[in-house]
């Protein structure tokens, strides 16, 4: 429990992360800062340890196209454009080879 507080605090100045278009998120948040605060806490906490299923999915491609999927809508919702395209990108490919 202390270490999930210790994680949650690493993400308590919403207004500076890299790769979040905060204007937008809370226009889209309706500038609702507690919500919008909430949903980065969660989505820290929810994929902070990506390597680690990363690896996990390694030999599960099926497995590996949802987490991706899951993770493309999540960054698309939350405005976080780079990760939203990389994913797309990544899930086209992916789905590309598994049709060859």
């Amino acid at each position: 429990m202390q270490e999930q507080i210790k994680d949650e605090n690493k993400i308590d100045d919403i207004f500076n992360i890299y790769g979040v278009n905060i204007t937008k998120l809370l226009e889209n948040m309706s500038q609702d800062i507690e919500l919008t605060r909430y949903l980065l806490k969660t989505f820290y906490i929810d994929f902070k340890d990506i390597r680690a299923v990363f690896n996990r999915l390694e030999n599960d491609n099926q497995g590996f196209v949802k987490y991706i999927h899951t993770l493309k809508g999540i960054s698309g919702n939350l405005i976080m454009s780079k990760l939203h395209e990389e994913c797309v990108s990544l899930e086209s490919i992916i789905k590309k080879k598994s049709r060859s």
